[in-house]
């Protein structure tokens, strides 16, 4: 049987996108301190930002819509706040009753008292909200009006619950729970389908995303696991694809060798970027020098390369299913975008996005940070001397639903040396002025009219 072609990625370029600054912001002003005095973030989405009040008694929530670039300001009692994937629909909690609102019109969908509500963490997709809470049973509510939450299965006894992550595939086939202990290095996966069918529990990994590989010529979902070993301060992340058909029997594994420290933390979500349709997960660590996004190939079951993310005191790092996000100085929020074939040709982008693309570029460049130095930009560095390669196959992806010197890992039959790159500092000098008013109106004025027609969503 002829061997499947292989893909490299000479080109591959990654770059830090900043998608909210509030020190650029102008409809509202916002001041300086307006995110260290009274907001805070609850959520990133693929295209929205969901912020919510310090204070005791919370009556608001903003919603900061990325692609037009404005804030929507919602008067809501709540205690708890999470926006549905497309930032459509609004579900708050506030003591023993849920409320979902419809974002554009601030109206209740549905309100529903519960019994017992300890909720964990939340997701969504096309169907509904999700979450997992303290007794381990996942939920689904959905945007209908009149439906109740329904309680489509619970974790398996045996499994750890000291951390929970619900996750749900975007069009709703499958669900699941990845539960943890402390250390968030391995646990217990327990995925469900929707038309409670046979249940799949796997052991070891921490981290996981539904994906779609094609499998003898079908698209198929399936389940993309990592997990954390380590023996002295060697160690590795593994990858473990999975297709989730009683079927099929596609499944490809890859290892990215890595020095492991005592802090080091798989976060439980990984991003599926939906361009390429490579996986990106990352470690976290309490070294502002050490934490790590690694980057693999599922449909290849291929470790690709890792970077070392660059950090100043106070930055956080966020990866969850809709992107691995980056919070700067308290005030900028910054999304890795992934270019597998290097960084997009200008002369191939419409105007408007081109122009776009200069007011993002802008934005990074011309911003201030506390101590007054330059600012750590989203230029990225290339990848020298360790391009791994990966099998290659035609895959369709989906919308699924954050120290020292480490050694590239090894894929399938192919083993990479060089030094890891650091990314993520730039050395532009910031520009004096900024003429995005002028673009962001005309944007402003189409977007109103397209808001106008679908005002029936």
């Amino acid at each position: 049987m002829a061997s499947e072609p292989t893909r490299t990625y000479p080109a591959l370029d990654l770059q830090w996108d900043v998608i909210f600054d509030a020190r650029k912001h102008r409809v509202p002003v916002l001041p300086e301190t307006w995110f260290q005095d009274g907001w805070e973030l609850a959520g990133v989405y693929f295209e929205h930002i969901l912020f919510i009040e310090r204070a005791e008694k919370k009556r608001r929530v903003q919603i900061y819509d990325i692609p037009k670039m404005a804030i929507r300001l919602m008067d809501v009692k709540y205690e708890a706040a999470v926006l549905s994937w497309d930032g459509k629909y609004l579900l708050v909690g506030y003591g023993k009753m849920l409320q979902i609102m419809k974002v554009k019109s601030e109206k209740s969908v549905k309100k529903f008292k519960a019994k017992n509500l300890n909720v964990r963490k939340w997701t969504s997709n096309t169907k509904g909200f999700c979450w997992v809470d303290t007794e381990g049973r996942f939920w689904r509510w959905s945007y209908a009006p009149g439906e109740e939450p329904e309680q489509l299965f619970k974790l398996i006894s045996t499994a750890p619950k000291y951390w929970m992550t619900p996750i749900a595939s975007h069009d709703g086939s499958w669900y699941a729970v990845v539960a943890t202990e402390k250390d968030r290095r391995s646990g217990v996966i327990h995925a469900f389908p929707e038309n409670h069918g046979e249940a799949r529990i796997f052991h070891g990994p921490a981290a996981a995303a539904f994906t779609r590989v094609v499998s003898n010529g079908m698209s198929e979902t399936a389940l993309v696991m990592m997990s954390l070993t380590r023996e002295g301060k060697n160690g590795c992340v593994v990858l473990d694809v999975q297709d989730l058909s009683r079927y099929s029997r596609f499944q490809k594994q890859a290892r990215a060798n890595i020095t492991v420290s005592d802090s080091m933390k798989l976060f439980p979500d990984i991003f599926i970027d939906e361009h390429s349709s490579l996986a990106v997960t990352a470690i976290s660590t309490s070294a502002t020098d050490g934490s790590l996004a690694l980057i693999f190939e599922p449909q290849g079951g291929k470790f690709i390369a890792s970077r070392r993310l660059l950090m100043d005191n106070g930055d956080r790092i966020f990866c969850g299913v809709f992107g691995l996000h980056m919070e700067r100085n308290a005030s900028m929020f910054r999304r890795l975008k992934v270019y597998p074939d290097g960084p997009p040709n200008p002369d191939h982008l419409d105007a408007e996005e081109a122009l776009f693309r200069s007011k993002s570029r802008r934005s990074s460049l011309s911003g201030q940070t506390d101590s007054g130095s330059a600012p750590a930009t989203g230029t990225s560095s290339k990848f020298t001397n360790h391009a791994a390669s990966s099998s290659y196959a035609t895959s369709v992806s989906v919308h699924s639903k954050t120290t020292g010197s480490v050694p590239p890992g090894k894929g399938k039959g192919k083993s990479n040396s060089g030094p890891i790159p650091m990314w993520g500092r730039g050395n532009f000098a910031p520009k004096d002025s900024d003429e995005s008013w002028m673009f962001e109106k005309q944007r402003r004025a189409r977007w109103e009219r397209e808001d106008q027609r679908d005002d029936s969503d």
